[in-house]
């Protein structure tokens, strides 16, 4: 009882001291110690788990980016004749050939496309 005397000869005194006292009471009790170990450690491990969430999304997104600009620089011939008139519009670097294909067969592919060159 001696608290409630005293609270009433504060708020007597000072009314908007009441309040700051009811205020200060409240987290006294509320109030609970909380680790250092969890206060330092979960923004911690929020942050590391992010920025590797990012880096990993970012490096797929660019990984994706790389095989569509390659993807974009193939093209297929699915016969010899017109493996000889892909080359002569667009002269790749390599040609990727098989040696079942039907039309011009590979050798005389070879040669046709060697005497072009």
């Amino acid at each position: 009882m001696k608290q409630s005397e005293e609270i009433a000869q504060r708020s007597a005194a000072n009314p908007i001291g009441q309040s700051q006292h009811y205020a200060n009471a409240l987290t006294k009790k509320t109030q609970k110690a909380v680790p250092l170990r969890l206060v330092l450690g979960v923004p911690f491990v929020v942050q590391i788990v992010s920025a590797v969430g990012l880096v990993g999304y970012l490096s797929f997104q660019n990984g994706q980016q790389a095989v569509n600009n390659l993807v974009n620089q193939l093209d297929e011939a699915s016969n010899g004749q017109k493996a000889v008139t892909i080359w002569e519009i667009w002269q790749p670097h390599l040609i990727w050939m098989d040696m079942r294909m039907p039309i011009l067969k590979i050798l005389n592919l070879t040669d046709i496309l060697l005497k072009q060159k």
